[in-house]
Formats: structure tokens, sequence, C-alpha cells
């Protein structure tokens, strides 16, 4: 599961634990999944959510995912808890764009999306630090999911009426017990304008 290449796009600090020796039990019980997207803030809120995200090309910054991550592992009677802590590293992040072959919709083509590709901005790492505790914890962490490059890409199609959307397909990967571990991928729509949040 290991990386393509890991982008420093931003560094997600929370509290990290001991790790004990050992391997993570090959179980149903040891799971860890994105609920959803919410706003950035210390504590996570599994009742308040963000279901779609809109950013601006003129903004100066890229679009900030943060996912409140749950961590569904049971602590048999057997097991160390520390065993069951989820140490989170990064997020693999690929970006689906469209194609634009509805009349009047933008889109890239498979010439524009290739070069895209080949300069590391359609799939990367953004690598992240923190633990979520087992048993249904939950915690959150920023993790930059559209870099401002992409979106300087983007403005070129556009004008202050129009506007395109994006998929950022994230997975939070890391390790439970020494062993790789990851999130299932959480697929979040993205509005990409030029000035709309600043008129």
């Amino acid at each position: 599961m290991r990386r393509r290449h890991s982008s420093t796009h931003l560094l997600g600090i929370l509290t990290v634990g001991a790790l004990a020796a050992g391997c993570v039990a090959d179980d149903a019980d040891v799971r860890v999944v994105i609920l959803h997207n919410q706003e950035c803030k210390p504590e996570p809120d599994e009742n308040e959510f963000i279901s779609a995200g809109v950013v601006d090309t003129t903004g100066g910054v890229g679009y900030i995912l943060s996912p409140t991550v749950k961590n569904l592992a049971v602590v048999p009677d057997n097991v160390v808890e520390a065993q069951r802590i989820f140490f989170m590293e990064g997020a693999e992040v690929t970006i689906d764009l469209p194609t634009g072959e509805v009349p009047g919709t933008i889109g890239f083509t498979l010439e524009e999306k290739a070069a895209l590709a080949a300069s590391g901005l359609l799939a990367f790492s953004s690598l992240v630090s923190g633990s979520v505790p087992p048993e249904d914890s939950v915690a959150t962490l920023p993790v930059v999911i559209l870099p401002y490059e992409l979106l300087v890409e983007i403005a070129e199609k556009l004008d202050p009426q129009s506007f395109i959307q994006v998929v950022a397909n994230v997975q939070i990967y890391g390790t439970m017990n020494g062993s790789e571990i990851a999130t299932q991928v959480f697929h979040y729509p993205i509005t990409v304008c030029t000035g709309c949040l600043y008129r």
C-alpha cells in the first residue's frame, strides 16, 4: 500500500501514542472508516458534516478536507488497547476531472488530463500525522485534497459566470499494531469557481 509519492501540501498534527509490537488481527473487528467531511475544529462531530465543497480559484489556496475518521476496532480481553490504535500517516488522493462531453459543459480533454497526471496533480499523497483510539473513537485532521496548483490549471477553463465540479477520492492510510491499514475510498465532490465566493 506504500505510496506513489509524497506531497507536503499540509501536515496535520494530532496526538500520537505508543505503538505495541505484533500484527493486526485479520478480522472484521479491525476497521477504520471516513464518515464525512466537517468544519475544521478540534473536536470531531459525527452528526455535523459538509456534504460537498466549494473553492474559489482566486483565493490563493487549495481545498482542505477535514475528514472525520472512526476506528471501529474492538479490543478483546486478551489484547492491549494500544494494539488497536490507528496511527494515521497520510492520505492517498486521486482527482476525477469532467470531460466536458455534454454540450455547454466545461471539461478537460484526454491529452489535458494526461499532462496533469504526468505533473502529479491528479494522484498524490498528502502527509498527515495523528491517531484514533479503538472502540468507535473518532478524530479529524486537515488534509489538502485539491492543490492550489491544480486550481490554477482549472481556472484557465473558467470565467466569472462558470464553474466546474470535480471529485476527490480520498483514502487515509496508516498503521495499526505495526501493520498497514487504510480506510475505504471516500468520494467528495467539489465545485470550483472563479470569483464566486468574493462577489
